[in-house]
Parts: structure tokens; C-alpha cells; sequence
């Protein structure tokens, strides 16, 4: 198969798991976080703070901005080359934990779920009402080809199967395309929405290219945003059953979506059926 999955047994690159408030998180909470750090330096030993800067345009669309600076914190675990192998970001309006070390769900989503559980205890026991707007996972994955110098036998059919999730011109275009779709899932079980966002790219030129000595490099980035109000409060209280209910729901619906883009083989070699 000229197409390969980054790794060797799955095809994930990275992950994130995200809370998203309306507002910038209150400064208590953030000095909150910042006097708990033991919490997440255990395992996230490198420590940043920052300042953030909040944007907020005129209703009218017009007319001068106004800026409000926020503060920031950021723990990461690093690799030696210097580049984060996990990082938990509290920063502007949204909570994010990503990896880039992925190894299987069941591991990388106990431990980032571990970094979210305590950011919410800390955070409730500040403001218990802070509302929160959207529950995030972004899952990448990542696919090499390997041919022909010239790319004249390279072929997207071989790696993804054509359908109403990919933009049609894909398969025509060669090694460089982008496409990007997107759609909403109503869920009766929590109640929610969930936006669906599919971002499929492909390149020749790139730095995983390059390293790898190969022809393309096709990114399948699914981003699946659950849109409905919750509190810190309840998210925290109801950490074992709404929360990881939500993401666990989340990543089986990530791999039917992937398991429905890719063609039988690829989704053979991932281990998808």
C-alpha cells in the first residue's frame, strides 16, 4: 500500500481536549490555577506565563476595537528536541490539554482528563456558575505516500473513498488540495449540538515529508465542537458521567467518521475494521 500511516499500528498524530468559556476565564481563576500548579507540575514540569489580549469589535462591525489584557498560564512537558509532547494551556476564553504523543484513547484520554478534572475542581471552587459554552476534541491523523518522484501514480482513491464528506475536486487535483467540510449533529443525550468540522489536506513539500523521504502527506484533522451550556459546577460534579460520557461519545463518533472516509484497506492497517 503506497499510503502508510504515521505510526506503525495507528494513524493518530495529536489530540486536544478543550472547554471553551464566553468570556475570558476570570483572573481568580487563573490565580487559582497558578497557586495549585502542583497539581499539573508533577507531570508537566515546564512552566510559562502570559499575557493574553481580548479583541472586542464595535456591534456594528466598525469602528476602533477594544483590547483588555488577560493573564495566562501554560504547563507542557518537553521533548529534548525542545517541542511539547503535552502541553494544558489557560489561556483567553478556553482550557485546552493536547498531545502529541499519542499512543491509544484509552491512555492519552486518562491522562488529559486527569489535567481537565483538576483544572475544574480549582476552578469551581472559585466560581462554581462559570459558564462554559463548548466542549471540544480535535483528533489528528496523519498518512504518507510513498512513489513515483513525479507523483504520476499517485492516486487518493487508493487511501480515501469519495462521498459527501470530502470535497469532490480532491481526487482530481493531484499531491496539493484542501478540503474542508462541515456539519451539524443533533445529540439527545446530553442535549446538545455538535458542529463537525473535517479538514482533509494534502502536500509534497512539507517538513513530515521531507523527514519521512516521502512523496505526500495527506492531514485528516476532525473537529468535533458540543455546543450547550453547562457550568463549571455541574461539569465537575458530574465529571464521571456528563464529561467523560461526552468525550467518550466524541471519539467513537471520530472513528466512524474516519472509518467512513477511508477506504477498507487503510481502515484495515489502523485497525478500524
Amino acid at each position: 500500500m503506497p499510503f502508510r500511516p504515521i505510526n506503525s499500528d495507528h494513524s493518530v498524530s495529536a489530540a486536544s481536549f478543550q472547554l471553551q468559556f464566553a468570556t475570558m476565564i476570570p483572573a481568580n481563576v487563573v490565580a487559582a490555577v497558578k497557586a495549585n500548579a502542583d497539581l499539573w507540575q508533577k507531570h508537566l514540569p515546564a512552566v510559562s506565563l502570559g499575557q493574553v489580549m481580548q479583541f472586542q469589535v464595535a456591534p456594528d462591525g466598525i469602528g476602533a476595537s477594544a483590547v483588555r489584557p488577560g493573564e495566562g498560564i501554560e504547563f507542557s512537558f518537553m521533548r529534548p528536541d525542545g517541542t511539547p509532547a503535552w502541553v494544558m494551556r489557560v489561556q483567553g476564553n478556553a482550557v485546552a490539554v493536547e498531545c502529541s504523543r499519542y499512543t491509544r484513547w484509552h491512555s492519552v484520554f486518562a491522562q488529559a482528563s486527569g489535567y481537565l478534572r483538576d483544572f475544574l475542581r480549582v476552578a469551581a471552587d472559585v466560581d462554581p456558575s462559570l459558564g462554559v459554552t463548548n466542549i471540544v476534541l480535535v483528533v489528528v491523523d496523519d498518512f504518507l505516500w510513498f512513489g513515483e518522484s513525479d507523483r504520476k501514480d499517485y492516486d487518493l482513491r487508493k487511501l480515501l473513498a469519495p462521498g459527501p464528506r470530502l470535497a469532490e475536486i480532491a481526487f482530481s487535483v493531484g499531491a496539493v488540495f484542501h478540503s474542508n467540510i462541515g456539519w451539524f449533529e443533533a445529540d439527545e443525550q446530553f442535549g446538545g449540538d455538535v458542529l463537525q468540522i473535517l479538514n482533509v489536506a494534502s502536500s509534497h513539500s512539507d517538513p513530515l515529508c521531507v523527514a519521512n523521504n516521502a512523496q505526500a502527506h495527506i492531514n485528516i484533522q476532525q473537529v468535533q465542537d458540543y455546543r450547550r451550556p453547562w457550568t463549571i459546577g455541574q461539569l465537575s460534579s458530574e465529571f464521571d458521567t456528563t464529561f467523560t460520557g461526552l468525550f467518550e461519545k466524541m471519539h467513537i463518533r471520530n472513528k466512524s467518521v474516519l472509518q467512513e472516509i477511508l477506504v477498507t484497506d487503510a481502515a484495515k492497517e489502523i485497525g478500524l475494521s
